[in-house]
């Protein structure tokens, strides 16, 4: 959600937020894009190093807070900078979303990547149209800001996931 986000919501959030001219806009998204290339390229290191649970949990921490830091810093080159750091954090997030479906015994493997890809689809896809829905009601600021509340649940939910328990508690 937040890539389409990013990618949909990025310049025009640049312009009528933060006043930049428009020859400026697509700089939310370079930064953005190439920072998840650059940390996809090391991406594996990284995951066996910290583990896919804590680089989920503190990418998404990192993540809310870039985005809270674009909404509330003036100065555009700044927020460029934040969109890049944000690239960094939600890099591995959806590969190690797509690895996980080999890592259960719930479901057959197959059917556990069709939902994880039709997730994904679905919030690149919905993301946007929500983000515009919020913003039109709202601001385009509080829609990215719901976005990084969004990514703290998920940070903090990362424990839930993969325990021996399941989510209600039975065995």
């Amino acid at each position: 959600m937040v890539e389409g986000a990013v990618l949909d919501w990025g310049g025009v959030f640049l312009v009528e937020e933060k006043s930049a001219v428009i020859e400026n806009a697509g700089f939310a998204f370079a930064a953005f894009s190439t920072a998840m290339t650059l940390m996809r390229l090391i991406g594996d290191k990284l995951i066996a190093y910290a583990g896919p649970r804590n680089c989920v949990r503190y990418g998404c921490l990192i993540g809310a807070l870039m985005l809270t830091g674009c909404v509330l810093l003036p100065h555009i080159w700044l927020v460029v900078i934040l969109f890049f750091a944000l690239g960094l954090g939600l890099a591995n997030v959806i590969p190690i979303a797509f690895a996980s479906t080999a890592d259960q015994n719930e479901m057959l493997m197959s059917l556990a990547l069709a939902a994880v890809t039709t997730l994904g689809y679905a919030g690149l896809l919905t993301g946007p149209a929500l983000i515009g829905f919020i913003a039109k009601v709202t601001s385009l600021s509080t829609a990215l800001l719901m976005l990084a509340a969004f990514l703290v649940i998920v940070s903090f939910s990362s424990n839930i996931f993969r325990q021996k328990v399941d989510f209600w508690g039975w065995q």
